[in-house]
């Protein structure tokens, strides 16, 4: 209970928040039992974990009480007798079990979630195991640890402005929806958890995230004409076949051949994300879901190694879905795209 509510282990030490007690402390003391009872029942395993490698001063754990003294808020969810008991959940789950601010929220200098842009995109570290030539998933040499953004939760037009509660529902239980496809570390999330969860819980969860008022990051680094013309011309030779000239996709309906449907690219949360990582990510290495069923966006081939595009195209690329059709994410540089490779 202390590390769920306070953020200390068992001998007493501070936890980094890494665990993310900031969040969990905030669940009722029904379901930390509840977790308790879980976790005891599970068959024993013998393991020893890595040990922790920080710098300085980073390792001092002492430094963690003036961090908590600062951040950490040991509070309990208290429901919002102004909003509906379905809202109150999916609050809940967003905020305690399914600390989703975790990803989607941005972080200071110092670590701490930043609570005036809470929900508004985040940015994590995610390992690249596989990438998909020519249509084939191919198990890289060996896994990569690059950046991924997490996508603006809130209303904004950046973020799920132009999501349903339906569609946010499909995409919890199944990893896609008419709207995008969950790939790296988001993929996990729902095949480990989201996909697990009941339907009532899923549509809570909706509901509340279809409640938040817009948040974004401000303003961002403005595309100039070349650049965007740059990847205007690499979009309509390598992507508009698939997600068509409009920007628009071609919709899983049926009789739709699987191979011929892609998804919309207009109000995409993900590839307008404030940092551009995951988009970046996608764009070199490809996509593909975890868990694929009939209802699956087809696999995506990279164009690392299958197109041969360097990294000043795939910036202009970026930058051009960016911001055509009325999105309104900051330009990609060549440096953002070299980082990813």
């Amino acid at each position: 209970m202390k590390a769920l509510r306070d953020g200390l282990g068992r001998d007493g030490r501070h936890l980094y928040p890494a665990f993310p007690y900031t969040a969990y402390t905030r669940i009722t003391d029904a379901d930390a039992h509840a977790l308790f009872a879980y976790l005891r029942a599970l068959p024993a395993v013998r393991y020893t974990p890595p040990a922790n490698r920080m710098k300085f001063p980073f390792g001092i754990r002492p430094l963690l009480a003036g961090w908590k003294a600062l951040y950490f808020d040991a509070a309990r969810y208290h429901p919002d007798s102004r909003q509906s008991a379905e809202w109150n959940r999916g609050a809940y789950l967003v905020q305690g079990l399914g600390h989703c601010g975790a990803c989607h929220t941005p972080r200071n200098a110092f670590g701490a979630e930043r609570t005036d842009q809470s929900l508004g995109g985040g940015v994590l570290l995610g390992e690249i195991d596989d990438e998909v030539v020519e249509g084939r998933i191919t198990p890289m040499d060996e896994r990569t640890v690059r950046r991924w953004s997490a996508a603006n939760l809130t209303g904004a037009r950046s973020g799920l402005a132009a999501w349903s509660v339906a569609d946010i529902v499909a995409y919890l239980r199944n990893g896609h929806s008419t709207r995008a496809g969950a790939f790296g570390p988001m993929a996990e999330v729902i095949t480990n958890s989201t996909s697990k969860l009941s339907d009532p819980d899923l549509r809570a969860m909706a509901v509340y995230l279809k409640s938040l008022p817009a948040a974004d990051a401000g303003r961002q680094n403005e595309a100039n004409a070349a650049r965007l013309l740059a990847g205007e011309n690499v979009y309509t030779t390598r992507c508009a076949d698939c997600h068509l000239p409009t920007g628009r996709g071609v919709p899983q309906i049926a009789g739709a051949p699987a191979g011929k449907t892609a998804p919309p690219l207009i109000g995409n949360a993900a590839l307008q994300a404030p940092d551009p990582a995951t988009l970046i990510n996608v764009i070199l290495y490809g996509a593909h879901e975890t868990r694929p069923t009939d209802r699956s966006w087809p696999v995506m081939s990279g164009f690392e190694l299958s197109v041969g595009l360097d990294d000043e195209q795939i910036a202009a690329l970026c930058t051009y879905l960016r911001r055509a059709w009325g999105n309104e994410a900051g330009a990609v540089g060549a440096a953002d795209v070299a980082r990813q490779r």
